[in-house]
């Protein structure tokens, strides 16, 4: 589903016409939901990869907003950003370092057969 298609057109009315009467607790949990539906609706299979990211996020905010120990915090803080830049970095590096990795191997004599590990960019 692309944002400019009819079908994306009728999802946003329907969700818009189903968000407007819930309470403010119940639109989160819809607009979280309606989101997953709207991600998975293009690869299904990214959406373990999108809930990964969702519970580390969530889980790793609730500790820092229970922790009153100020370095138990930062450490919390760090392991989300470095569990998030580590799935970034994968996703948009990881062909990059093998492609040139395997082309110094090649110059420095070491032959090795090309390898392509075919990683799609996830949306958003």
């Amino acid at each position: 589903m692309i944002f400019n298609s009819f079908t994306f057109f009728l999802f946003f009315i329907f969700v818009f016409l189903c968000y407007l009467p819930l309470r403010h607790r119940w639109q989160n949990r819809f607009l979280l939901a309606a989101s997953c539906f709207f991600y998975g609706a293009w690869d299904y299979r990214f959406l373990l990869l999108l809930l990964l990211t969702v519970v580390v996020d969530y889980s790793a905010s609730r500790l820092i907003y229970s922790s009153g120990e100020e370095k138990r915090r930062k450490r919390i803080l760090l392991f989300s950003v470095l569990v998030n830049l580590g799935v970034l970095c994968y996703f948009k590096y990881a062909n990059f370092f093998l492609e040139n990795a395997l082309l110094l191997l090649n110059n420095i004599g070491i032959q090795v057969d090309s390898i392509s590990l075919q990683i799609i960019l996830p949306v958003g």
